[in-house]
């Protein structure tokens, strides 16, 4: 449930292990302490990693690796000093005296057991943890035959027991604690599954409204493509016309200066044509002058050649003028 809600703490994972290593699921519970691990993160505190090496503790200790679990729960112990967590200073001691016990380390065991009692001594609310210690400084005076001292606790750890954990008290207790529990967990099931449906709907419209914007943004797009194909051919269309309209601009322009030179060229045969013309009448009119006085008839017959030679090409320059017009 909380990894759906995205709500994993480093504890959850943790207690899961310790669960596992109390069933002696050794792998199941380095798999879930790993994950506690990672979801600490590299900047974990000192309170969150004195629970995780005393959780790995557990794990080698399930595993009679002894030395390393005395490592594992030595550091979650100082860390525990450090931060003045004093249960869980009381559970690394009953663990580390177990570890020294089995050894054969009896003065360690006794050393920190020892500072398990000053504990106490100063006033902690952890009844549990204060059994848990007198009952192994019981067992540890009975294994080195220390009677008296053995009593003694042994009538400590009694005396708390009966005082505090009376068996039909404690059934009845614990018979409410769990109806209270499963009442609590029941309803926080039922929101939580709310949340989840809430949530699963809340992703499908989600996902509706993905599906809608990315269909929008595809029509958006098509349209643009299609502006843009329109805008080019009307660009290219242009750009074609442009330069069909300056080729004809520039064939008029030719044909103007054309149309003007063959102007100013008629203009200037008609003027020729017109010299030529004045001249011929000129000749003609001195060969008429001329045979009237000339009197010699060889004379006279070269001035009628004249004349006559003047009037064809008179005539012929009106021919030539009259299909110069006509063109």
């Amino acid at each position: 449930m909380k990894r759906l809600l995205g709500e994993v703490s480093f504890d959850s994972p943790m207690n899961l292990s310790l669960c596992y290593s109390e069933l002696n699921d050794f792998a199941n519970a380095e798999i879930y302490l790993k994950e506690s691990q990672e979801v600490c993160g590299a900047v974990c505190s000192d309170q969150s990693m004195a629970h995780i090496r005393f959780a790995r503790g557990c794990i080698f200790l399930g595993l009679n690796q002894f030395e390393k679990a005395e490592t594992e729960f030595l550091n979650s112990y100082r860390m525990s000093e450090n931060i003045n967590d004093s249960r869980m200073q009381l559970d690394n001691i009953y663990l580390l005296s177990e570890i020294f016990i089995k050894r054969k380390h009896m003065n360690k065991a006794l050393r920190y057991l020892e500072q398990g009692e000053i504990l106490i001594k100063r006033g902690i609310p952890f009844n549990l943890e204060m059994i848990k210690i007198y009952s192994r400084f019981a067992g540890l005076y009975w294994s080195i035959k220390k009677y008296e001292k053995a009593s003694y606790y042994q009538f400590k750890y009694i005396q708390l027991k009966d005082s505090i954990y009376n068996e039909a008290l404690t059934t009845n207790l614990m018979r409410i604690e769990a109806d209270y529990m499963r009442r609590e967990n029941d309803a926080e099931i039922a929101e939580r599954d709310e949340i989840i449906v809430l949530k699963e709907d809340i992703i499908n419209r989600q996902h509706i409204l993905n599906i809608v914007t990315g269909l929008l943004g595809v029509i958006i797009l098509a349209f643009s493509i299609i502006l843009y194909s329109n805008y080019q051919q009307k660009r290219n269309l242009n750009l074609m016309l442009d330069r069909k309209i300056n080729e004809r601009t520039r064939e008029l322009e030719t044909i103007h200066y054309k149309l003007l030179a063959l102007k100013e060229r008629d203009l200037m045969i008609r003027q020729f044509a017109n010299r030529v013309s004045e001249t011929i009448s000129t000749i003609k009119g001195l060969c008429t002058i001329a045979s009237r006085e000339v009197s010699h008839p060889i004379a006279a017959s070269f001035l009628e050649k004249i004349s006559i030679t003047s009037c064809r090409l008179a005539d012929q320059l009106k021919s030539f003028y009259h299909d110069e017009k006509i063109k």
